[in-house]
């Protein structure tokens, strides 16, 4: 497999809320940089817990879809394979007075480590071109999750 595929299988699974795949695209630690977006310094979180915090918002939406473009490699070697891709992000909302989107454009940054002869995914940046559509979407998403309602969250198991 191409080093690069574990970051698209990933965004799929996010997609797809097949979070044993999201899991098992990560190293056991993940050095998180969203700050052009939602600002706050970058983290270094437990897998665990970044999943957690991302299962609670893709379920309360509708639909999710992360389109990408290429990942180009920008430096390899047999330990660290570090690549960029330019991406959209869809967030998707039905609600009874309609329907709403928000929509996340820019570029990822990613370091993918070796782990045993398979590659992971150790650090994800985000850089910022352009959001379009209500962030307060995200905010609506997160609420229906923790209640359980609307969304995806009956897809939960």
């Amino acid at each position: 497999m191409n080093p690069t595929d574990v970051f698209t299988t990933m965004l799929h699974g996010v997609d797809t809320l097949d979070w044993g795949t999201v899991l098992s695209s990560f190293a056991d630690r993940v050095d998180i940089d969203y700050t052009e977006l939602w600002g706050g310094e970058p983290d270094t979180l437990p897998i665990d817990a970044l999943v957690t915090d991302w299962t609670e918002l893709a379920t309360g939406f509708d639909a999710t879809q992360h389109l990408t473009g290429p990942l180009i490699m920008t430096h390899q070697d047999d330990e660290r394979v570090e690549c960029a891709t330019t991406f959209r992000a869809y967030h998707h909302l039905i609600e009874e007075i309609g329907a709403s989107t928000w929509m996340v454009s820019g570029r990822y940054a990613i370091r993918l480590q070796r782990d045993a002869d398979r590659w992971r995914i150790g650090a994800i940046t985000l850089h910022l071109a352009y959001e379009e559509g209500d962030r307060r979407l995200v905010e609506a998403a997160r609420q229906r999750s923790v209640a359980g309602v609307g969304g995806r969250t009956s897809l939960l198991v």
